[in-house]
């Protein structure tokens, strides 16, 4: 809680800027700001991001709404969500804050690993047909970025399946960039849940996963979990990003319209 007292609001205006009628230009004007702010110092990013990322989010989200998913958001409601985010949210000494209230199953941020072991986030989207797309990101106990890919491949009409060949994906690409003590996580329980199953049953996705489990044979350790699809943002547009941009590869750095998001990631939350 100290830490949040102390936080300076970064140089930005946010309050004043929320004021702008919602127009287009505030969409075309999120990109810049989004620039701006990855462009100040990792100390001065981390000390603005409780201000600036809530902010910047609903208008960087409706962008990516309208590039991936050819949907449209009413700006009226993004201008509402951005106009609200900036408000100080005041907690007393006294109440105990939210995600202390809740089971642990029912959180949905992305958490570090410890320090020396690497979680890589992964999550598949279909474009249509029988092509794949799967969205893979490595991240260190800081959560810094160390790779990154955005894949495409063949596969049945079949989620399960799908996800199940999108972490064997992510278990090669961590072999072939030598990440040897890893963390995969993926937002598909049904999936997650047979690496542990005592009977794994002899279907195409049962299949996959016993070839998982082989591959994991090669890490000096190796463990799968399951992160809600609101921990798993990163990954899901990495995924969508591979419908335009198949095969794309980054080394310690990550495509433009992920980074608010992972930014979020980051940010500093109450304990």
């Amino acid at each position: 809680m100290d830490d949040l007292q102390s936080t300076k609001k970064p140089t930005f205006h946010l309050e004043a800027y929320a004021q702008i009628p919602p127009t287009e230009c505030q969409l075309i004007l999120c990109y810049p700001l989004v620039n701006g702010w990855m462009s100040l110092s990792l100390l001065d990013r981390k000390r603005s991001s409780l201000y600036f990322l809530p902010y910047a989010t609903p208008f960087w989200a409706a962008r990516n709404k309208k590039i991936f998913e050819q949907k449209e958001v009413k700006l009226q409601l993004i201008y509402n969500r951005a106009s609200n985010a900036v408000r100080p949210v005041e907690i007393s000494p006294t109440q105990t804050p939210v995600a202390q209230q809740n089971p642990s199953h029912l959180i949905s941020h992305w958490s570090p690993p410890l320090v020396g072991t690497f979680k890589i986030s992964v999550d598949v989207a279909n474009s249509g047909g029988t092509w794949w797309e799967i969205g893979i990101l490595v991240r260190d106990n800081s959560g810094e970025v160390f790779a990154a890919a955005a894949l495409q491949i063949p596969c049945l009409p079949d989620p399960s399946l799908a996800e199940a060949m999108g972490i064997r994906s992510a278990i090669n690409f961590a072999l072939e960039t030598n990440f040897d003590t890893v963390i995969i996580e993926s937002d598909r329980k049904a999936v997650t849940d047979l690496f542990s199953a005592n009977n794994i049953p002899h279907s195409y996705t049962g299949l996959m996963v016993l070839d998982c489990i082989s591959l994991s044979s090669s890490f000096k350790s190796f463990q799968i979990s399951h992160i809600r699809r609101g921990g798993n943002m990163c990954a899901h547009y990495l995924a969508k990003f591979a419908c335009s941009h198949p095969d794309s590869y980054w080394v310690e750095d990550v495509p433009a319209c992920i980074a608010p998001i992972l930014a979020m990631d980051n940010c500093p939350r109450p304990i």
